[in-house]
């Protein structure tokens, strides 16, 4: 069965599946993954284990989509306040410490 909307990954989750090279397991999952800019910086820079990026490369095109958060605009902005546990819908900032920048594409787009 696969999922046909897209599912957001934050680092953590997809590095799990890229160090063991079970990437293919997602695939099957979902149609499309989507990550920050950040997220792929993250697992693209050089403290990152190379089996986690050789594996990430070996994802079917089109699979993983990246989405940028623009410097200083509104989206970026807000990006920061929750980031900085400034900022939440309800009143009640209960932020944890993760991939913001995930919680907050998700949000953008009434996910």
């Amino acid at each position: 069965m696969t999922l046909n909307k897209p599912v957001f990954y934050d680092t953590d989750c997809l590095e799990c599946f890229l160090f063991v090279d079970a990437g293919h397991i997602l695939e099957k999952l979902f149609t499309k993954i989507v990550i920050p800019e950040q997220v792929y910086n993250e697992l693209m820079d050089i403290n990152t284990p190379t089996i986690v990026k050789t594996n990430f490369k070996k994802l079917k095109d089109g699979f993983v989509e990246t989405r940028q958060i623009q410097f200083a605009s509104h989206e970026y902005t807000t990006y920061n306040l929750i980031k900085k546990g400034f900022w939440s819908q309800t009143g009640k900032c209960c932020v944890i410490k993760f991939d913001v920048s995930v919680l907050y594409i998700c949000n953008i787009i009434n996910f």
